[in-house]
């Protein structure tokens, strides 16, 4: 098991290598994996759960108006209000809905505008990810807990740069079976 500074370090080189994606060469990239993502089955599913870039995390929405315009339910990953708990859960995201500031200044649908959704099926963000499907995430667990509970196809989603060559993994860590970046599509298990 990787010592909480060791995996904080492997944090640190993930979100380095997003954020050092930028300019033309990050709209090259981004429109790279929302193509990508546009030919995983899985993703058409009557309801998916998505997230608003944060922290140099790929931008979705071209694939957002995607689904929208395919008549999908969106939905966007919501912190309780007790940050003890660390849990989770997703509000729908309607078209023309003005996000708000959450938790962490993560952009969520505004109180009282989407009805709460258990998403069929989940976009990940990834800080880093491996070729297995072993995914890192920012280190609060609300994605792991979230997925430990949940019933619903599972997309792990980041740029290939993030990629390490093995990603240590805790117990309550959960694998992505597949796994979309900019390079393509992995379907791990």
């Amino acid at each position: 098991m990787l010592g909480s500074s060791q995996r904080a370090k492997v944090r640190a080189v993930g979100r380095a290598a997003r954020r050092g994606i930028v300019g033309d060469d990050r709209s090259f990239r981004e429109a790279a994996l929302v193509a990508h993502l546009r030919s995983v089955h899985v993703l058409r599913a009557p309801s998916v759960g998505v997230f608003v870039a944060h922290d140099g995390e790929p931008d979705l929405q071209p694939f957002v108006e995607m689904l929208w315009a395919r008549g999908q339910t969106v939905a966007l990953p919501v912190l309780e209000d007790d940050p003890s708990d660390g849990s989770m859960c997703f509000r729908t995201w309607r078209k023309g809905d003005t996000l708000v500031s959450g938790r962490y200044g993560i952009a969520i649908p505004p109180p009282g505008s989407g009805s709460g959704v258990a998403p069929e099926c989940l976009l990940v963000p990834a800080t880093a990810f491996d070729s297995v499907g072993n995914r890192m995430g920012r280190g609060a667990g609300y994605f792991d807990r979230y997925l430990a509970a949940a019933e619903c196809q599972i997309v792990g989603v980041g740029f290939e740069a993030q990629r390490v060559e093995h990603l240590v993994t805790e117990e309550h860590d959960v694998a992505m079976p597949i796994m979309v970046t900019d390079l393509g599509v992995r379907y791990l298990w």
